[in-house]
């Protein structure tokens, strides 16, 4: 990205931040608490790093430095970080429990099958259990030509008809297949099920009975002749008990479908025009501050609520950056789902809590707890929660320079980044962290001074949750107060 096109973004994305960038003046890139990332420190680390001059790299160190001052200020305090409130962070992973305990209570299944039912479902569609098969592969070049793919399917036509001469199909498959892993066994693939293949070889081979040979098949890989040497097809009574358990599972997945449905449905769920390019610019720098009024634009409404811009900002604060990428290149459809899916839990929630469903308080400590020891893990792996002043330094100058010192670490490469992740945002609230417009402009500006745009080097992007804070399944993790 050039200058001029950085420019652009930036000015794009301050129309939804508005101009509070412009408040502490040009001279800041970020500041935390009474910390700040000025545009000479921000010249200092990269003016000599061998990182492009662009507002993303600049934007994603100073989100680093945020993240990184925010943790030491609050290990100041506490040393066991007990003063950084994560019921906020957390919320996401509470809302899932309890839309699932409501989900649970609510959706109702014939789960009691007797075996004369399942024995009629079993009959009506049969397991087609697995196959012995083995094949003849002949690969097509690059970008084959309409010449070059006919001459590859007569080569593979003439083996087929010295195959139906009587020739046998494991010396045709050693002297003419082009697959080096079933070559030297006459084309054998061995016992396959379903899912195991590619759909086209697949459909081919599951259609065949012992010892018949396939007509020609095209997959990616080429043209392939196939032979089913074994057909294996489960029996009932071997297989009851898992059949019983699919057939409870297949029941509830469709009454759960018809349930979610009927949320959506009663809910009037509605997305407002003009909502999908929002979330886009969103994406482009989901920690750009707005300004109240772009905060509390309504984006999807439904009964009883609705979805704000500043809503969709948090939800793409607490993923991986890729998502917000994403959400960025995504075309209107898989747009239109999120944002119908994030409304469906807000119901869900609603209809939950008016159910009297809630989270285990021992469940919710639980969580809690293995939150903070994640945060008090990266803390000390970053050297940032017992932070001692050198003679004559100042606890404050100490905390400036051993951030500095890791941001330093992570340019040149000798340290790995250590993601903090979504747990730093209630305390970019409580201490004022935020990154400044101008202010990455200015530095930008002055970069291009110093040493001129040059490519280089992607910098690690922002801490998020993928270290301390991410993971999506119980037992939550910092990154599942993330959602």
């Amino acid at each position: 990205m050039d200058l001029k096109r950085s420019v652009a973004v930036m000015a794009c994305l301050g129309a939804l931040a508005g101009c509070d960038s412009g408040k502490p003046g040009d001279r800041i890139v970020a500041q935390a608490g009474t910390h700040e990332l000025t545009v000479q420190d921000v010249v200092d680390l990269l003016a000599g790093a061998q990182f492009p001059n662009e507002g993303e790299v600049i934007g994603a160190l100073a989100n680093f430095w945020v993240d990184y001052t925010l943790i030491a200020i609050a290990a100041q305090e506490d040393a066991d970080l007990r003063n950084v409130d994560l019921e906020p962070v957390l919320l996401p992973q509470f809302e899932r429990e309890i839309i699932q305990l409501y989900r649970e209570a609510s959706v109702q299944a014939d789960t009691a099958i007797d075996d004369s039912s399942l024995r009629a479902l079993w009959d009506e569609s049969p397991p087609e259990g697995r196959v012995h098969a083995r094949h003849i592969l002949l690969t097509l070049p690059d970008q084959a030509t309409d010449e070059q793919r006919d001459s590859v399917f007569n080569a593979m036509n003439a083996i087929r008809q010295r195959i139906e001469a009587g020739e046998s199909f494991s010396a045709l498959a050693i002297e003419f297949s082009q697959d080096p892993g079933s070559k030297p066994r006459g084309g054998d693939l061995g016992w396959f099920e379903r899912d195991q293949m590619v759909r086209p070889f697949e459909e081919a081979a599951f259609a065949l009975q012992p010892d018949e040979i396939s007509d020609i098949v095209q997959t990616p890989f080429g043209f392939h002749l196939i032979r089913v040497d074994e057909r294996e097809t489960p029996e009932f009574e071997s297989e009851r008990d898992d059949f019983r358990i699919q057939v409870v599972a297949q029941r509830l997945r469709s009454a759960d479908s018809v349930f979610l449905a009927t949320v959506e449905a009663d809910g009037g769920v509605t997305v407002r025009d003009g909502a999908l390019e929002v979330v886009r610019e969103l994406g482009r720098a989901p920690w750009q501050p707005l300004n109240r009024r772009a905060t509390k634009r309504t984006l999807v409404e439904y009964a009883g609520g609705s979805l704000t811009a500043g809503d969709i900002q948090q939800f793409l604060q607490t993923r991986a950056p890729e998502f917000a990428g994403q959400v960025q290149q995504a075309s209107d459809g898989p747009l239109e789902s999120l944002l119908l899916d994030l409304a469906r839990e807000r119901l869900l929630v609603g209809k939950a809590t008016d159910s009297g469903i809630e989270i285990d308080p021992a469940r919710r400590d639980s969580l809690i707890e293995v939150t903070r020891d994640q945060l008090v893990q990266a803390a000390d792996q970053l050297g940032i929660r017992r932070i001692t002043p050198i003679q004559g330094e100042s606890p404050s100058g100490a905390l400036e320079r051993t951030v500095r010192g890791i941001i330093h670490s992570v340019l040149d490469g000798s340290i790995n980044v250590i993601p903090l992740g979504v747990v730093t945002s209630s305390l970019r609230a409580e201490y004022d962290g935020r990154v400044l417009n101008t202010g990455l402009l200015k530095a930008m500006e002055r970069l291009e001074e110093v040493r001129g745009v040059q490519g280089a080097l992607p910098l690690p992007v922002r801490p998020t949750p993928d270290s301390a804070a991410q993971s999506q399944d119980p037992p939550a993790t910092a990154a599942d107060s993330a959602g």
